[in-house]
């Protein structure tokens, strides 16, 4: 899936649809062309970035390719929401806060946009040549965040985890 816009020298066929996709869903691209390569071919030694973000709006928001894991091909890619607006701080405040006391989530929160991408050489009359992305509110993931850092420091604080669940703990 080469594109000039998000760091390749070309533009190939995928490149082209996920332009053209994007364009579509009035999508911004969050990569930069500069931004360092999120895959490594261990089978033909190349780095390519095939992970791709891409958001309604890009004033708040920003991405960040991480240092590549020992245990995977892949570099983690870290999309910020940028809250340093004292207003926009506050608002989060106030709808995380609602939401904890009153126990309901925003029905918003609740719903993706299930955007189907075509399968790479499958034909596009065919349902089952798409497969599905969801794009999903970002202010609820941030507040999941909230959640599991509280919940994890209190767990781990009061050692209330074995040795036996180590999945995902820092």
């Amino acid at each position: 899936i080469n594109s000039q816009s998000w760091g390749y020298s070309d533009l190939n066929a995928r490149g082209e649809e996920i332009e053209e996709w994007q364009a579509e869903n009035r999508l911004i691209l969050l990569n930069k062309p500069e931004d360092k390569p999120t895959f490594f071919s261990r089978a033909w030694l190349t780095s390519t970035t095939p992970d791709l973000a891409f958001a309604t709006d890009n004033k708040k928001c920003t991405r960040e390719v991480a240092d590549q894991l020992a245990t995977s091909d892949h570099r983690p890619i870290l999309i910020s929401i940028d809250t340093s607006f004292p207003r926009t701080k506050r608002k989060l405040l106030q709808i995380f806060n609602a939401s904890w006391k009153s126990g309901r989530i925003p029905n918003i929160w609740k719903k993706a946009i299930m955007i189907p991408i075509l399968k790479h050489g499958k034909p596009r009359n065919k349902l089952d040549s798409y497969r599905p992305i969801s794009l999903t509110s970002c202010t609820c993931k941030l507040m999941e965040r909230v959640i599991n850092s509280r919940l994890t420091l209190i767990l781990e604080s009061n050692s209330l985890l074995t040795e036996a669940q180590a999945g995902f703990r820092k």
